[in-house]
């Protein structure tokens, strides 16, 4: 997931760079990064955007 966050340290934009198996997590990973709170970068002292890559992984367990 290639997630930009604003100063405020909220999501800006997000988009799935890769996803095994496809079809399945995608809008559940983007659903978690858009409820998600994020430390912006601080560059000289204030807050700036970034973009970053994260990876979220979801683990089913059986019952």
């Amino acid at each position: 997931l290639q997630v930009t966050v604003g100063p405020d340290g909220r999501m800006q934009d997000a988009h799935i760079v890769k996803a095994e198996p496809r079809g399945y997590f995608e809008q559940a990973a983007l659903r978690s990064a858009r409820q998600s709170q994020f430390r912006p970068r601080i560059v000289g002292g204030e807050p700036v955007t970034q973009t970053g890559t994260y990876d979220i992984v979801f683990t089913l367990e059986s019952r």
